[in-house]
């Protein structure tokens, strides 16, 4: 019993170093538009530190997003993020500005697994409040 658990931790060390050598691609392009040249500051801060690292060309990427196979997962997120929604090419439209209201108000944005490790990207009432007005107000 002991030599088959010894073989398998075995196994599991050497595909876990093995695995490192699959890297996705962690990049920031060149941003082509900025939010903020006519969205108020203080919507552009809470987007920034809520959303900015996943859906603009400004992500942060901490250590852990460049080990196996949580890198995997953390570049699909980014990248999942970007085609939907990417402030730092993005500029307004009415149905993208209400999806952003919808996607705050109900909480799925932030994502609940982002918050686990960037508790200050949660939300408050009031800065939903604000950006959906902020939405709402730029939509007509």
């Amino acid at each position: 019993m002991r030599k088959t658990v010894k073989k398998v931790l075995v196994v599991l060390m050497v595909v876990g170093a093995g695995i490192q050598f699959i890297r996705p691609e962690a990049s920031n392009p060149p941003e082509q538009y900025r939010l903020e040249s006519d969205t108020p500051v203080p919507v552009v801060k809470i987007l920034r530190r809520s959303c900015g690292d996943c859906h603009t060309h400004s992500t942060v990427w901490p250590w852990y997003s460049h080990v196996a196979p949580v890198s995997w997962l953390v570049r699909n997120h980014v990248n999942k993020a970007r085609k939907k929604m990417d402030f730092s090419k993005w500029a307004p439209d009415p149905h993208e500005l209400g999806a952003i209201c919808r996607e705050i108000s109900s909480g799925a944005m932030p994502m609940p697994s982002y918050l686990w490790i960037h508790r200050d990207a949660k939300l408050s009432p009031a800065e939903i409040k604000l950006i959906c007005d902020w939405t709402r107000e730029a939509s007509k």
